[in-house]
């Protein structure tokens, strides 16, 4: 029997058990707390784009094209490429 296989039949401890369920219960609260704010930006962006007029929203895209050509590329590259992916005949 090799080293691995008695280490893996050994009983685990339970403190470490114990420390295992507390990382993962201080995770989840962190996970959550992520979440939480990512909502929250999320709707506030949300808010802020119903108020605004499709001029606004035009001129907003046009100015990030403007001070951003490399990453306008790769997302429309990336759009082109989904759009040809899903609608693609089989």
């Amino acid at each position: 029997m090799t080293h691995f296989e008695r280490e893996s039949r050994r009983e685990p401890d339970p403190s470490s058990l114990d420390q295992g369920r507390e990382i993962v219960a201080s995770l989840g609260s962190v996970v959550k707390d992520k979440a939480e704010s990512l909502l929250d930006a999320s709707r506030e962006t949300f808010d802020s784009l119903k108020k605004k007029s499709l001029e606004d929203l035009y001129q907003d895209a046009k100015g990030f094209v403007r001070h951003n050509p490399g990453k306008s590329l790769v997302g429309g590259l990336a759009v082109g490429f989904l759009l040809g992916t899903i609608f693609r005949r089989r």
